[in-house]
């Protein structure tokens, strides 16, 4: 279930009057995107994020709040490529990730109307301030490239860790979108460096229609292996037990399984029942920083209740509560999503985010029976003593 939620590159615009004359070149959209030696100074130390890559309708549909499967289809989108580099999560100083991307539209009036798309989509992630999540979005002076364009700032707040700012530029050139996305310790550094990109991604587009942008693609490293975390502690020993349940559980299954960037190592558990609830899953989650550990935790855990609430995985919303269980420490969110279906039970869900060190906790619970603001505390402070002592050893 994790991951579910949690935009790209071809690019032809107007050529010089000389080149427009003739044929544009084919263009190679993974060469368009940004190699590292275009990125300056601020880039020189972000390795190649595993996420990159060719970004299809569907992938386009998971990167937005309020896209349908069928809505890029229907903008006309036809397909896109974008390369990230470094960790926005990491809270380290300066920039922290940068991410240019190219999609390519059957038309430039799509490409408008997909611009237009995101232009809207973007502040649609303040939703999740009613659930939990400190989000501001604010529309920032776009840098003077592309027929249409906009950039827009957000800032994510979560406790115990360093604010995430972003800035997103992007623009239209003919049938194309383009977008450069900076993550660092401040929108102002952010601004300044995106703007700078957005000219030079453009740039790389014409030369490109022209036929005089050579090279090959940046190398995009694999995702990481199912595993323990290197250097770190074998999660199992931090994920929940029968025993935690009084007995009264069952694993269905639990494992490794394949972490998405950033994490290095994921713990996966499925029991049924556990306890009081009829199904439990739990995704224990080992980062490189701690920064990333509250950061992801707290943003994933806001994310499901919100796609609870509004039935993006039911097709029925549901009515948000959210819980106190800040006793039970490890930076504890906690909420309640009741599902009511015509002629079936409601549907409780539960859903508890920890972080603690470099391990991020989320554990999603349903129940056939009403579930009480006590018994989320109960399982957010079963859910941290498990984590504490295994960190603990």
């Amino acid at each position: 279930m994790k991951k579910v939620l949690l935009g790209v590159v071809l690019v032809a615009a107007v050529l010089a009057p000389a080149a427009s004359a003739s044929r544009p070149h084919r263009v190679k959209l993974a060469v368009v995107v940004l190699p590292k030696s275009a990125l300056g100074a601020a880039g020189r130390s972000l390795a190649v994020s595993p996420d990159s890559g060719v970004v299809s309708n569907p992938v386009a549909v998971g990167n937005a709040v309020s896209a349908h499967p069928n809505t890029f289809d229907r903008l006309g989108r036809l397909g896109g490529y974008e390369l990230r580099y470094g960790d926005r999560y990491s809270g380290r100083p300066g920039v922290t990730e940068i991410w240019t991307g190219v999609d390519t539209y059957k038309t430039p009036a799509a490409a408008k109307r997909g611009l237009a798309f995101w232009r809207k989509d973007d502040p649609k992630i303040t939703e999740l301030g009613r659930y939990g999540l400190a989000v501001t979005v604010k529309a920032l002076q776009a840098a003077k490239v592309g027929s249409h364009r906009f950039a827009e700032g957000s800032t994510i707040s979560v406790p115990n860790a360093v604010p995430l700012s972003v800035v997103d530029e992007q623009f239209t050139d003919g049938p194309y979108v383009l977008h450069a996305e900076v993550a660092a310790a401040s929108l102002s550094a952010a601004a300044h460096l995106a703007g700078k990109l957005a000219l030079r991604l453009d740039h790389r587009l014409r030369l490109a229609e022209a036929g005089r942008l050579h090279g090959k693609p940046a190398e995009v490293p694999n995702q990481r292996d199912a595993g323990p975390p290197p250097g770190g502690p074998d999660l199992a020993t931090l994920a929940l037990s029968s025993a935690d349940f009084g007995g009264q559980a069952k694993i269905e299954s639990d494992g490794y399984g394949r972490p998405s960037h950033p994490a290095l190592s994921t713990y996966l558990l499925d029991m049924e029942p556990a306890g009081d609830f009829g199904a439990l899953s739990q995704f224990l989650d080992w980062f490189p920083t701690a920064n990333d550990a509250s950061l992801v935790a707290r943003f994933e855990g806001v994310e499901f209740a919100w796609v609870f609430a509004n039935g993006v995985l039911t097709g029925v919303p549901g009515q948000f509560t959210q819980v106190d269980v800040s006793a039970a420490g490890d930076n504890a969110y906690g909420a309640i999503v009741s599902i009511a279906q015509q002629g079936k039970p409601t549907v409780y869900v539960v859903v508890v985010a920890l972080s603690s060190g470099q391990a991020g906790d989320l554990v999603l619970a349903a129940s056939e029976t009403p579930v009480q603001s006590s018994d989320v505390l109960s399982l957010a402070q079963l859910t941290a003593n498990r984590l504490d002592s295994g960190l603990a050893g």
